[in-house]
């Protein structure tokens, strides 16, 4: 069954478990280490021996999931944005009309970014520090919206006169005002943020 966006790791402490199972519950504890530490201190401040010491794993332990800092963040990017793809896959579920799937997918992408701050912070902020290959996680992960928003030019009268470079900067110019709320530390209220970006997403596909 598979673990709910968010869902706590496997408690430390005696288990009896396969190895198996101990690399996985490592695993969580790890990736649970590097949200929380790559949040309060940044990816470039962040060692593997802070990684180590919070996860409570040894260092050969580490080494057997991860090659690496950059290779953890990378893991650990990837876990939050495949969680993220399938909390908003199941927002859209049943919604037949595109501008309603895409108000059910912000308003479930600004619930998940309030309810879980630290993992916002790696994705959208701190994934620009972390190298090439981090950053190349993160323009593909923004490239997947591209499709559902070409979608969108049905709705448009003229859709022949929308630039083709359209959902590639509706795509970053969201990603952009969050990354911008999550460095000022304002993503507190959901409201005011899905208003906006149901703006910025929305209005150039149905407005005249």
């Amino acid at each position: 069954m598979a673990r709910a966006y968010g869902e706590a790791a496997i408690p430390k402490g005696r288990h009896g478990l396969a190895p198996d199972a101990v690399a996985a519950q490592q695993r969580e504890r790890v990736f649970s280490a590097i949200v929380e530490l790559v949040a309060e201190h940044g990816y470039r401040h962040t060692s593997i021996d802070q990684i180590v010491k919070s996860a409570q794993v040894g260092y050969g332990a580490f080494y057997d999931l991860f090659a690496g800092k950059e290779d953890c963040f990378v893991a650990a990017f990837d876990r939050i944005a495949e969680e993220t793809s399938q909390a908003l896959l199941g927002a859209v579920a049943g919604e037949q009309a595109w501008p309603h799937q895409i108000s059910a997918a912000l308003a479930c992408l600004v619930k998940l970014l309030i309810e879980h701050p630290q993992r916002a912070r790696l994705a959208l902020v701190e994934v620009h520090a972390a190298g090439p290959r981090a950053r190349g996680r993160y323009e593909n992960a923004l490239d997947t919206a591209t499709p559902k928003l070409r979608e969108g030019r049905a709705w448009k009268p003229r859709a022949t006169r929308l630039t083709p470079a359209l959902e590639g900067a509706v795509v970053g110019g969201a990603a952009w005002i969050i990354h911008q709320r999550l460095l000022e530390g304002d993503l507190k209220e959901t409201e005011p943020l899905l208003e906006e970006l149901l703006e910025i997403v929305v209005a150039p596909y149905i407005s005249e």
